[in-house]
């Protein structure tokens, strides 16, 4: 699967208790550190727990509907979209390191410089045009190692020049 390295950064990162927390439903903090009952959002609300949180593998089994899954699985379930989609809403909604959405953000806070930050904002439309064609996120950790790689690269030309490459390989 192309995405595996995102997907692994992003369940190394967010877990089911933080999705629900984010979404205002009830997560036990006894049941995050140490596992336990809470209650299923999958399937409705409970008015008793039914699944089970496994803070070790950051998994979930409903024992009232089957549901069994990560934070991926779980975004997919209770939104109803499709694992492209969840990966964009978890993008969009919690701080995932390693993806192009911290890296553009951690350089537009360190760099001013308008030429700089416009080559960035070119090349992130484009990267995200991409993803939209072909599904593929993997592009973003990419991206966020090239960034990295020339955070302190105060050569315009020379960023104008790696970016502008990395742009033609999304073609």
């Amino acid at each position: 699967m192309k995405n595996n390295k995102l997907i692994q950064l992003i369940k190394d990162q967010v877990s089911i208790p933080d999705y629900y927390k984010s979404k205002g439903f009830p997560f036990p903090e006894r049941v995050e550190r140490s596992g336990g009952l809470f209650s299923c959002q999958i399937h409705g609300r409970d008015q008793h727990p039914s699944a089970y949180y496994n803070p070790g593998s950051k998994t979930m089994h409903c024992f009232a509907c089957g549901f069994t899954g990560d934070v991926i699985a779980a975004v997919m379930a209770i939104e109803k979209i499709t694992l492209s989609q969840a990966i964009y809403f978890i993008l969009n909604n919690f701080r995932v390191d390693g993806t192009i959405r911290t890296a553009s953000r951690y350089v537009s806070d360190k760099y001013k410089d308008t030429s700089r930050q416009s080559i960035i904002n070119s090349v992130s439309f484009s990267t995200f045009q991409y993803i939209d064609r072909t599904g593929d996120y993997s592009v973003l950790v990419d991206l966020d190692q090239l960034m990295k790689d020339n955070e302190n690269n105060k050569d315009i030309p020379n960023i104008f020049n790696i970016f502008t490459k990395f742009q033609e390989k999304l073609r």
